[in-house]
This record gives C-alpha cells, sequence and structure tokens, in this order.
C-alpha cells in the first residue's frame, strides 16, 4: 500500500495541533463549545453571568498588577475578590449572578 507524502504531513500536522486543548488571546472560550484560556489569561465573558445558559467570552491577559481599591466583587468561580482586577488575576471574571463564598 503506498502512501503520499502529503497525507503524512497532513497527519503529522494533525498530531502536533492535538496536544495542546488551551486556547491562546483573543479565541473563544467558555459555554459548551468554548475552549479553556492559558495558565496565564482568563475568560472575559460579554456579560456578567459567566458561562451560564451556555455563554461564552474570550481569552485575555491576566493583569499582572492591581490597585488596592476595595470595590468587592464576586468571581465566576463563587469566589469574593476585592476588585475586578483582583478577580481577574486569580483568572476568573466577574459575576452578578453567582453567589460567593
Amino acid at each position: 500500500m503506498k502512501t503520499s507524502l502529503a497525507f503524512l504531513f497532513s497527519v503529522a500536522a494533525l498530531v502536533a495541533g492535538c496536544d495542546d486543548d488551551d486556547t491562546a488571546a483573543g479565541d473563544d472560550c467558555g459555554g459548551l463549545a468554548g475552549g479553556d484560556c492559558t495558565g496565564d489569561q482568563f475568560c472575559n465573558y460579554q456579560d456578567t453571568s459567566c458561562a451560564i445558559a451556555d455563554g461564552t467570552g474570550v481569552c485575555q491577559p491576566r493583569p499582572t498588577v492591581c490597585t488596592p481599591v476595595i470595590t468587592p466583587v464576586c468571581g465566576c468561580d463563587g469566589n469574593r475578590y476585592n476588585n475586578e482586577c483582583e478577580a481577574q488575576r486569580a483568572g476568573t471574571d466577574v459575576s452578578t449572578s453567582n453567589s460567593c463564598k
């Protein structure tokens, strides 16, 4: 059985792309079909409903420095944070529909 070189390159390209399920900055995330953002990003949802009702967002870089302003928010992960920046730095967006712990 002969295998074409083009077919082998196609298979190699598919296999090379299969070992990483994380999405890049600017890619869709969350929802039923969305992917997970990389470890240095968070999923920024269009509204404050997080992934409820198949909501999707866009991967954004996590902030590295936040101001010390205390304006408590609830994260999509159900935890309370001092402000929106601190939630995003922890890897989550803010929510108005989740209850905080």
